[in-house]
């Protein structure tokens, strides 16, 4: 199957699956720790296996694969899907007030940044995603000059930190240690 292939069949995946609206939040033990109402994870969606779908998508804003989460939050994508610069985005860039932009690599903090700080957050899906994401995101005309927020759980730190190095990133990183993620998703 090639990536086209891959894109068209996530789409209709996407577009046939149901509204997250229409399930009961408890089904995703993650989701109801960190307080979220179904309401406020459009347009996230549920697969008719009942996993949870986050759309992968470009910098268009167009899906380009899916993710797939299961109850504990464990993913998987349509093979031979692109993934590489892929991205989910939640918040809005109009609505930055503290001139920060979060990217982080896993739905659980990526829904506490955004339920904790009100910032946008770009969701990477991996740290080896990180520094495609940043990329693409920095080489967007919608994307104004804001400060670039890297939240790493303990085990991404070092590779985060390589990363900001390597590209010469102006940059915080946000330590969010795994006892605090476990207690706050």
């Amino acid at each position: 199957m090639s990536e086209i292939q891959a894109a068209k069949r996530a789409w209709d995946i996407y577009i046939n699956a149901r509204d997250i609206q229409d399930i009961d939040i408890r089904h995703f033990p993650f989701l109801e720790k960190i307080g979220m109402k179904a309401s406020e994870l459009w347009p996230l969606k549920v697969h008719t296996d009942g996993r949870l779908i986050l759309p992968v998508l470009n910098s268009d804003f167009h899906i380009i694969n899916l993710l797939l989460l299961d109850t504990e939050e464990n993913p998987r994508r349509i093979p031979s899907g692109q993934v590489e610069g892929g991205f989910f985005f939640f918040g809005s860039l109009e609505n930055i007030t503290l001139n920060k932009v979060y990217f982080c690599q896993k739905l659980s903090v990526a829904l506490h940044m955004l339920s904790s700080t009100g910032q946008p957050v770009f969701l990477t899906f991996h740290v080896n995603n990180l520094e495609a994401v940043v990329n693409v995101v920095l080489s967007e005309e919608w994307f104004k000059p804001h400060q670039l927020v890297l939240v790493a759980t303990e085990d991404d730190l070092d590779a985060i930190r390589k990363i900001s190095k390597r590209r010469a990133l102006s940059c915080f990183i946000h330590e969010l240690s795994e006892a605090k993620e476990a207690s706050n998703e």
